[in-house]
């Protein structure tokens, strides 16, 4: 008999940030350890982490973390997490090489780490439970879904995959596993939702390889613009351009190492010969070649941004301009939609022309709903959990669960920090919100606490309405101004009729002869603070906008 508790600390209601936690008699088995990418109004902090406060108060319990890819959205957390507790890992062999990479790009020694590189024969006992893995296509070598084997059956973990069935062994489903699996009993199943709107879902490549083969066939440099995380299609990709004799030079930092690290456990094959580096542009040299594909990769906005840059000749390596095609096989991901059409818009204004791959026109890495219904038949189930994604997705997952056959009873809908527990093999109790979770701010080797809602707020204004400095020397003793006011602004524009740079330099003036009049008391607000404030009541019934206002009052004695 057992106890099963199951939670999510990220990754239920948003896209990305996988982190959940299966708390089995008492020992907490970590699935995944994923971030988030921020969205457009979380100006300047670069990534988003799950809050983990309940894993550092129970510490002492923690069994290991488990990771089933190497995606950001899984993995991404994983070295604040390892650095924070001294705890195992386990891994296929390609997700904890790219782990170590990231470890070593921290200038941390991966040795220090208790990383353990699993197979699908590996059975791993602890406690209370054991815990298996079993492999799965999805978009990037060596996926795994997780199985944790308690007495009342197996508790199967599988936020991605999908049943695609290619000839590669990196790529592979072990259907012997899940259903051997399946045969021994299943209590529960947390199944990924991203794909579940693909309910005509694309089962081939065909789209895929006939719009890459039309565009290599031509003789001329091509372009094409892909995300760096599908490093399925990236491979095809390749093969496509290598077979028309093309030479290949990959843009993004973070694929190079990717494909790096891929190339060297020999998780990517490439014709090495053929995989080149371009040279900065000059005179001579324009990277205009016509056997050239240029793949341009990145995460989210990065790869129209980087076609962006190359149409307004800012980027040193390639300047797009009317002789040239550009493929987008990058679906727009959300918040992105803006510098997406102003990449395409960038193009035509070049007098380039483009062409752009519907989402589905493209195989997805995630299983659509007759997929899932598939690995439900495998599995067989007690109960279903729906996980990974925005509510939306969960709430068609369990649509498709229900014309499965699924009691409505059966299918647990469950928020970030919403605790179920099974006892017994049942169902004891659902609670609402019962652990802490929440963003974690990443803002350059910043974490956490500095970056609090004050300091976006400052940022979102700075965007939006600019900033002026104001700078005064003053004489304390003798109360007087030496020199100043300076006024300047940047994002900030004086528009006729509004207050001038003059105008803000009298106010600042009227304030200090005020200020030398005061009482000064220590204990109340500064200089600066007064001086701000005096400003901007000053400005906003003139102007109706509340830009930020930095006073830069420096005193002598």
């Amino acid at each position: 008999m057992s106890n099963i508790k199951f939670f999510a600390l990220g990754g239920l209601g948003e896209d990305g940030m996988n982190i959940y936690i299966c708390d089995c008699d008492n020992q907490i088995f970590i699935l995944d350890a994923g971030l988030k990418f921020p969205n457009s109004e979380l100006l300047g902090v670069d990534n988003v982490y799950p809050n983990i406060n309940y894993l550092i108060e129970n510490e002492d319990r923690i069994a290991g973390l488990f990771l089933t890819h190497a995606h950001d959205e899984n993995i991404g957390a994983a070295i604040e997490i390892i650095k924070k507790f001294n705890i195992k890992v386990f891994g296929s062999f390609f997700t904890l090489s790219v782990l170590e990479s990231r470890i070593e790009d921290e200038g941390l020694n991966v040795s220090d780490y208790k990383l353990y590189k699993i197979n699908e024969t590996k059975t791993l006992k602890f406690d209370s439970a054991t815990v298996e893995f079993y492999f799965v296509c999805h978009n990037i070598p060596e996926t795994a879904n997780i199985a944790i084997i308690t007495d009342d059956g197996a508790f199967v973990y599988a936020p991605d995959f999908t049943f695609d069935i290619i000839n590669d062994k990196r790529y592979r489903i072990n259907f012997d596993k899940i259903t051997s699996i399946g045969r021994s009993g299943v209590l529960a199943l947390a199944c990924g939702s991203m794909g579940v709107n693909n309910v005509n879902g694309t089962h081939n490549n065909n789209a895929l390889e006939y719009n890459v083969s039309q565009l290599a066939m031509k003789d001329k440099r091509i372009i094409i613009s892909m995300y760096s995380t599908d490093l399925i299609k990236l491979q095809r990709v390749i093969n496509i351009c290598m077979s028309y004799n093309r030479r290949v030079a990959i843009f993004g930092r973070k694929t190079q190492r990717l494909i790096s690290s891929a190339l060297t456990h020999k998780y990517f094959y490439v014709d090495e010969a053929k995989l080149i580096n371009l040279r900065f542009m000059d005179d001579i040299n324009q990277n205009k070649d016509k056997d050239l594909a240029i793949i341009v990769t990145g995460e989210r906005h990065e790869p129209y941004f980087s076609i962006q840059r190359m149409c307004r000749g800012l980027d040193k390596l390639i300047k797009i301009d009317s002789d040239d095609e550009v493929l987008f096989i990058a679906p727009v991901d959300a918040n992105c939609e803006r510098i997406a059409s102003r990449a395409m818009d960038e193009i035509l204004m070049a007098g380039a022309k483009y062409y752009y791959m519907r989402e589905e026109e493209l195989r997805s890495g995630y299983a659509d709903g007759e997929e899932l219904k598939i690995l439900y038949d495998m599995l067989k189930p007690k109960y279903l959990i729906p996980i990974v994604g925005e509510y939306r997705h969960q709430f068609v997952h369990r649509k498709i669960a229900l014309q499965y056959g699924f009691k409505d009873r059966d299918i647990v809908m469950l928020e970030n920090g919403d605790v179920l527990e099974i006892e017994n093999g049942d169902i004891k109790s659902i609670e609402k919100g019962k652990i802490e979770c929440g963003d974690v701010l990443v803002d350059g080797s910043f974490v956490g606490t500095n970056v609090n809602d004050v300091v976006l707020r400052d940022r979102e204004l700075l965007s939006e309405e600019g900033i002026i400095v104001v700078s005064i020397l003053i004489n304390k003793t003798k109360k007087e101004i030496i020199d100043g006011p300076i006024v300047k602004s940047s994002g900030y524009i004086f528009e006729d009729g509004e207050p001038t740079i003059d105008d803000l330099k009298n106010e600042a003036i009227k304030f200090m002869n005020l200020y030398f009049k005061m009482v000064i008391d220590n204990t109340g607000p500064s200089c600066n603070e007064l001086l701000r404030d005096y400003l901007l009541r000053y400005m906003f019934p003139k102007i109706q906008k509340r830009p930020i206002i930095v006073p830069g009052v420096i005193a002598i004695i």
